[in-house]
């Protein structure tokens, strides 16, 4: 029986995270003995059985391979559309040498661990990016899927849009960093802009989230109150959505905190700095588990693109059903069930000395592309 599992966190405030953390708790109350491995700390590596650990911190395992036990199982839980992709190199990188080297890379890892069952997926469109870029067969179904796991309550609210009211509630859930989250937030505002105004209904939008990109909104007038409220603490943001929100607009992890509340749920899809025309669907209208997708990455299922006329004009004429829909999508994503899935399958995964030989290759990228950064910063 399983008894000792390692986990690996980001050290980040974000999504990722939070997932991380969440499932040391439940392991924890279910007791099971949990040790963060890259916390900072000497650990005892010799009677972990089981390694979790995001994408981000491949690197961590050959350099501490020595440490492992050679009998640990391994999970690389690949959290987002390109989350393995993304660890080598970013499309939107415009230098061709750079992404041609780390693309090779990339793709050398990729073939010498896929079929070793290391590699696991919050979605059905992240697992195919890989597939398409190895050329390997596309997959409708996969057995390989841990949707990004939060608790669900049991008991959902009632949610009934009101025209004339005061000021209704829309909210973004989210960072509003420059990387690919704020062009979709500018567009957002933009297009409400103009339907509120044309509309004449009265919002307030309200921001839950930091970033580098939030001075780019204090630029444009809108035809709306805009709201700032920063970083929360994860019970406060809990709280506010969940007593103030009427519809709720976001992308990954977060689109999930509303859709949980039965608080309609809009996901929007990034954009980066370059690129133009930001879609929309409903939460529920998600295939896959996927919860928003890149542009310039390979997408299959094809997901449903809306425009934002669309969704208002749903929203404001039936908003008890897109609440509920919303709710009861967010099922899937129940932590218990995900949880169990992890431990039930974890006999599957490959030892850890299995896979050692392939690990030198992310390692090598983490390396490379920290001496490429200190000699340009030179």
């Amino acid at each position: 029986m399983l008894k000792c599992i390692g986990l690996l966190k980001q050290g980040l405030l974000g999504g990722t995270d939070r997932i991380i953390n969440d499932f040391e708790c439940w392991l924890v109350e279910n007791n099971y003995k949990v040790k963060f491995l890259n916390d900072g700390k000497e650990h005892y590596f010799q009677d972990v059985e089981l390694i979790v650990l995001p994408t981000s911190e491949l690197f961590w395992l050959w350099k501490n391979r020595r440490k492992i036990n050679k009998n640990c199982k391994v999970m690389i839980w690949c959290m987002g559309h390109d989350a393995l992709q993304a660890y080598f190199f970013n499309e939107s990188n415009k230098n061709k040498f750079y992404n041609a080297v780390f693309s090779l890379l990339y793709r050398c890892f990729a073939n010498s661990i896929f079929d070793k069952n290391a590699l696991s997926y919050t979605d059905i469109v992240g697992e195919n990016l890989d597939l398409n870029n190895l050329q390997k067969k596309l997959t409708n179904q996969s057995s390989n899927i841990f949707p990004i796991p939060i608790f669900i309550p049991e008991i959902p609210q009632s949610i009934i849009f009101n025209k004339n009211k005061q000021s209704n509630s829309f909210y973004w859930i989210g960072r509003v960093d420059r990387d690919f989250k704020v062009w979709s937030l500018i567009e957002l505002l933009d297009e409400l802009s103009l339907w509120v105004h044309e509309h004449n209904v009265k919002i307030t939008f309200h921001i839950i989230g930091d970033g580098d990109g939030l001075h780019l909104i204090d630029k444009k007038k809108y035809s709306f109150e805009i709201i700032k409220l920063g970083n929360l603490q994860y019970r406060e943001m809990e709280n506010r959505i969940h007593q103030d929100a009427s519809l709720i607009f976001a992308m990954g992890t977060s689109a999930l905190e509303g859709a949980k509340f039965s608080i309609a749920t809009v996901v929007v899809n990034p954009l980066r700095e370059s690129e133009i025309k930001v879609t929309y669907r409903w939460v529920y209208d998600s295939i896959g588990c996927s919860l928003g997708e890149f542009k310039a990455c390979f997408t299959y299922p094809e997901q449903k693109a809306e425009s934002l006329d669309s969704i208002l004009n749903t929203f404001i004429n039936n908003t008890t059903a897109c609440s509920s829909k919303s709710y009861e999508y967010s099922k899937i994503f129940n932590r218990i069930a995900v949880y169990k899935k992890i431990l039930n399958d974890y006999q599957m995964r490959p030892y850890f000395n299995s896979i050692r030989s392939c690990l030198f290759i992310p390692y090598f990228s983490y390396r490379l592309k920290r001496t490429i950064k200190a000699m340009v910063g030179k």
